[in-house]
């Protein structure tokens, strides 16, 4: 497939131009480790300029490692909000062209922004000076599947080509794992299948679980189950096992068939975490109360770390299985740090930065890209880099990977 060469040098930050000559002749294992609400303070791996204090609170020693391995952007753009930044991604297109700038509602045709003031409401007052433009709040579908309209009831809809599904074409083994928030339920943007995935687990249109406890059935309880709860985990019900470890646990089984049979994979692992509710990670959480946290605070630290643990998992598994040295890691957020409610406690969220989730502005995150590699040292010599970078250049470098 050819790419635009001038739109190429003109989107790509190193050291994504530089990773092409590496690979020459083969494909990459890809694995885009995408963490929900993830503020670029909420780490012991610091993505400022200096060290705040926030980084000294929390433990994501797997962060650190990754950063050791590969290259750290600080410098790194995400969408205010979830579903501009996914769709984005999959597209290689700007939220504005993509008429896509506002996460989506569970539901079909239901408008979850405040246009005019009052959510859910449509432009009939077009003398309303708060009034939103029109804009596709049915978010993403496949264009394969623009015949269908019709059948789908679907306006409001950007058609365009999923990047995983040229993957797949392409022969990647293409895995959905968590969080996918491309469409509402009942349309086919809900379903990762759709999007090329041959590979899906617990995506569906949720923007985040009902609940992210075992006991809980990840919000799944006899009566109680909706659009928000989180799908085909079964097999944890009423265990010990909380959902960033369930998740991480069956993601790792999606890859032993493509290691066994020598075929590329593309593992797309979209955390729910560290979305509300803010809810216990019990392995976790005690050194963080001990240490003084309110319990709001300690919360989502033990979130964060079990998030870091699960990225450990990977990076231990794709050692483990002799696959690490030709495989990309991709670590990124989706929008800033949540920045409203109480449910976090105390002061751990970026409400003193501009850089929070809802702000008017593009949000500075959390990237950490990893490519292992003979010769990484010499090719991506560096370990910190301030070069801009934006979730769209990711789809022009996995395109150019095809050749």
């Amino acid at each position: 497939m050819k790419i635009n060469k001038s739109i190429y040098g003109l989107a790509l930050a190193a050291p994504f131009a530089l990773l092409q000559s590496a690979y020459a002749g083969q494909r990459p294992n890809i694995v885009f480790f995408l963490v929900d609400d993830f503020g670029w303070t909420e780490s012991s791996l610091p993505f400022g300029e200096e060290t705040y204090p926030n980084n000294l609170r929390f433990k994501t020693p797997n962060m650190e490692r990754l950063s050791q391995m590969g290259t750290m952007m600080t410098n790194a753009y995400a969408c205010p909000v979830s579903t501009p930044t996914r769709a984005s991604l999959m597209t290689g297109m700007n939220p504005a062209h993509m008429k896509i700038t506002s996460f989506i509602s569970l539901y079909k045709d239901v408008v979850p922004d405040a246009i005019g003031g009052h959510p859910g409401a449509t432009n009939e007052n077009l003398g309303d000076i708060f009034a939103h433009p029109e804009w596709n709040y049915n978010a993403f579908c496949p264009v394969s599947l623009e015949p269908e309209r019709e059948t789908y009831g679907l306006n409001h809809t950007l058609y365009a080509t999923p990047m995983v599904e040229i993957l797949r074409d392409a022969g990647y083994h293409t895995i959905h794992v968590g969080k996918a928030h491309w469409g509402p339920a009942g349309t086919p943007g809900s379903n990762p299948y759709n999007m090329g995935f041959v590979v899906n687990i617990a995506g569906s249109s949720n923007g985040h679980p009902k609940s992210y406890l075992p006991e809980d059935n990840f919000g799944n309880l006899p009566g109680k189950g909706d659009y928000g709860s989180v799908q085909n985990m079964s097999q944890y019900y009423g265990t010990d096992v909380h959902l960033t470890e369930a998740m991480t646990r069956e993601a790792l089984k999606t890859l032993e068939n493509p290691i066994r049979q020598k075929i590329p994979f593309y593992l797309y692992f979209s955390h729910y975490s560290n979305h509300t509710p803010i809810q216990r990670d019990k392995r976790y959480i005690q050194p963080y109360l001990d240490a003084g946290m309110d319990e709001g605070q300690a919360r989502y630290a033990s979130m964060v770390e079990g998030m870091d643990k699960s990225l450990g998992d990977v990076l231990d598994f794709l050692e483990t299985k002799g696959v690490a040295d030709n495989t990309v890691i991709i670590f990124y957020s989706d929008n800033g740090g949540h920045s409203v409610g109480n449910e976090k406690g105390g002061d751990l969220t970026l409400r003193i930065f501009r850089y929070a989730k809802g702000k008017d502005r593009f949000m500075k995150v959390a990237f950490v890209f990893l490519c292992s590699f003979a010769g990484l040292a010499r090719l991506v010599p560096e370990r910190v880099s301030i070069r801009l970078f934006q979730r769209r250049m990711s789809f022009l470098q996995f395109l150019k990977w095809l050749g």
